[in-house]
């Protein structure tokens, strides 16, 4: 008030100024620390994502050398294959067939009681015409190799299952068609069994992570998933080279080319380049000339 007592007014009208600076900079770092809070959130689940990711690929890495091992036990790998299917040849292109017969197949459960997940996505599979993966690799002596969670009694952080297939191939009469490995003779008649010892197949492993027992289901919950597929052919120790030179392999030999036997593909054989020589030189069709297909 003045000398006379009249009360003096705040002519700038600033009244609670102070009090809405104060809310309004709470609201920001409300809204900083939020973003911040889910950004975290994100970031951990993205790491967390690839760490089940990256295990997911070690364990179906650490599948395919485990079936090698297998492999290299089994002398004839005719007894762990799927039969060769009657039926065929089939289109290379169009609608998928019905699942293929069980043939070969043991269908015994595994260590969790889960039944053996054989022909595993057949539906998707048109190039081998309702094979999809094959069937669970399964020797006969244990359960069958499924959602395996330890290497040599070393557990691994996570699951594999392991499938074995054979190859499809170009059918010899039609190039549009395929067929089981090994085929037909090329008048129709079915090829004989490879003898023991000379087998070709296709290796699946399935690598999941994390995987907690029990029922399929419940080990499929919340995991990453890799797939890795490998086609291998058994060797031996007394044949030779397409050189001529001496075999120089064990009972396993490395990845297969591109031909469904492996033919001159391997580390143990020599490459000639047949099929680039005829490229080269101007031949009509060299899909399937000489042995580099």
């Amino acid at each position: 008030m003045n000398k006379a007592g009249v009360t003096m007014k705040n002519k700038n009208g600033q009244e609670g100024f102070a009090l809405i600076l104060a809310l309004l900079a709470l609201m920001l770092l409300t809204s900083l620390g939020l973003s911040l809070s889910t950004t975290t959130s994100t970031e951990l689940q993205i790491a967390t994502n690839h760490r089940w990711s990256e295990q997911a690929r070690y364990n179906a890495e650490a599948g395919i050398e485990f079936g090698l091992q297998i492999l290299t036990t089994v002398g004839d790998w005719e007894t762990i294959l799927p039969a060769r299917r009657a039926v065929g040849p089939w289109p290379a292109t169009g609608a998928v067939g019905a699942a293929a017969g069980n043939a070969g197949a043991l269908n015994l459960p595994d260590a969790w009681g889960n039944p053996s997940r054989n022909y595993e996505n057949w539906s998707c599979d048109g190039r081998g015409f309702g094979q999809g993966y094959g069937i669970v690799l399964d020797t006969g002596t244990g359960t069958p190799t499924q959602y395996q969670t330890n290497v040599g009694g070393l557990p691994i952080n996570g699951a594999f299952t392991l499938w074995v297939r054979r190859p499809v191939m170009w059918n010899t009469q039609n190039p549009n068609m395929l067929e089981d490995y090994p085929g037909t003779d090329g008048v129709g008649n079915p090829n004989p069994t490879p003898a023991p010892g000379f087998g070709v197949a296709i290796l699946v492993a399935e690598g999941v992570a994390p995987f907690t027992p029990g029922l399929a289901t419940q080990g499929s919950a919340n995991r990453a998933t890799q797939i890795i597929e490998l086609v291998i052919s058994q060797g031996n120790t007394t044949t030779t080279t397409t050189s001529g030179g001496p075999g120089g392999c064990n009972s396993r030999q490395g990845q297969a080319g591109g031909s469904a036997s492996g033919s001159n593909s391997q580390g143990c054989a020599m490459l000639d380049g047949g099929s680039v020589v005829a490229a080269l030189t101007g031949a009509a069709n060299t899909q399937n000339a000489g042995n580099l297909r």
